[in-house]
């Protein structure tokens, strides 16, 4: 992958310089590239999160200048580093030397932290010293900050396992018995769940994350994995996920970019981790790829695209459920999208229409939800 030249981020202080006399207890970096409409927000749920203002040390790493905004975003105490690189990992990596914290949680710029999650997290990190990976649950919000009901929540927002288990406080990926309930739980999900110890991150397998451009979170668990920590996995719902309903080309899009991520990572795991943690990440290839072929099969009803089009990409999908069939995700919508389907080989116009018309129902666009995690240019 070419990468751009980089000459160093350009940074900026917060309104208080005092701020950087005091160690902090936690560094949080807000990542967004340049997407504007939310990233005060997140920041300022940072502050409100359990801990006084010299506790927590936060960098926000964007790709616009803004006068207006990033004054306030001083004058709340963040630090901001202007960088022009669009690969979301190398954003995250380049940003965590300008970190002074012993832990390092991570927030996208749409993204909230619920009100105790810092004060929380400190606590789990001091009364359990051989934690470096910690995650917690989600609660999904829409697009304006509302809750979403809980009935339109996917497996990875549920999490169901942590229901009947409770937090998972002595787990680790040096201990394959420890494999069942990783497997069975989400720990690989959301970057704004995840906080780490800054020593996996400046170790031997923290540069890993600099060539994530999709799916860091992927990659941030497998940092943890490889480094043989112990990992905490959370019941409680102490982040804030903000759901959205991209276009199906655009879904596909990203779909295939977390596809080609998720394989890098799978292809580390198979080369540095010893089994049975290899089997977990090419399942995670497997339902990566169930979803870019879904989506392009989808997309190219929506575009309208030539039926040879939209047959050839339907024939894909079926490939790979012959391929995968663990992978066949039984949700009602999917038929509607067959029926759709269908409705566009006898009459495009029509069958284009009735997919434009469902997508503001909300039980039948919920798997529009499946997408990469990103910023403006890769909008979730």
């Amino acid at each position: 992958m070419h990468v751009k030249p980089f000459q160093g981020p350009e940074v900026s202080a917060p309104g208080n310089s005092e701020l950087d006399n005091v160690r902090p207890s936690i560094s949080v970096i807000v990542a967004t590239y340049l997407r504007r409409e939310f990233i005060v927000d997140a920041v300022r749920s940072v502050f409100g999160s359990g801990l006084s203002p010299d506790q927590v040390d936060v960098v926000v790493t964007k790709g616009y200048p803004s006068t207006t905004q990033d004054e306030e975003l001083r004058q709340l105490g963040a630090r901001i580093i202007l960088d022009p690189e669009s690969n979301m990992g190398q954003r995250l990596w380049r940003a965590i030397p300008m970190t002074h914290a012993r832990l390092v949680a991570f927030l996208d710029d749409d993204d909230l932290f619920e009100a105790t999650r810092l004060e929380h997290v400190c606590r789990i990190f001091d009364t359990h010293p051989g934690v470096g990976f910690y995650r917690n649950r989600v609660t999904l919000i829409d697009r304006a900050g509302e809750p979403v009901p809980r009935e339109l929540y996917g497996a990875m927002e549920l999490d169901p396992l942590l229901d009947r288990t409770g937090p998972l406080d002595s787990i680790s990926g040096s201990h394959p018995t420890d494999y069942h309930l990783l497997r069975k739980g989400f720990p690989w999900f959301n970057t704004s769940a995840m906080v780490l110890r800054r020593e996996l991150l400046t170790g031997p397998f923290g540069h890993l994350l600099e060539s994530a451009d999709f799916a860091p979170d992927v990659r941030l668990y497998l940092i943890a994995l490889l480094s043989g920590t112990g990992l905490y996995i959370d019941d409680q719902r102490l982040t804030r996920y903000r759901a959205s309903s991209p276009t199906w080309s655009e879904l596909a899009r990203r779909s295939w970019g977390e596809l080609a991520a998720v394989k890098v990572s799978s292809e580390l795991a198979q080369r540095l981790t010893q089994p049975p943690w290899p089997a977990q990440f090419r399942t995670l290839v497997r339902n990566s790829e169930m979803r870019a072929v879904w989506s392009e099969f989808v997309s190219r009803i929506e575009q309208r695209r030539p039926r040879v089009e939209v047959i050839s990409a339907f024939l894909e999908y079926l490939d790979s459920v012959v391929r995968h069939p663990r992978a066949i995700r039984f949700d009602p919508s999917r038929f509607f999208y067959l029926v759709c389907a269908g409705a566009y080989l006898a009459d495009p116009t029509s069958g284009s229409a009735i997919l434009r018309n469902a997508s503001i129902t909300p039980s039948i666009s919920r798997t529009r939800r499946r997408a990469v995690r990103g910023d403006s240019l890769r909008v979730k």
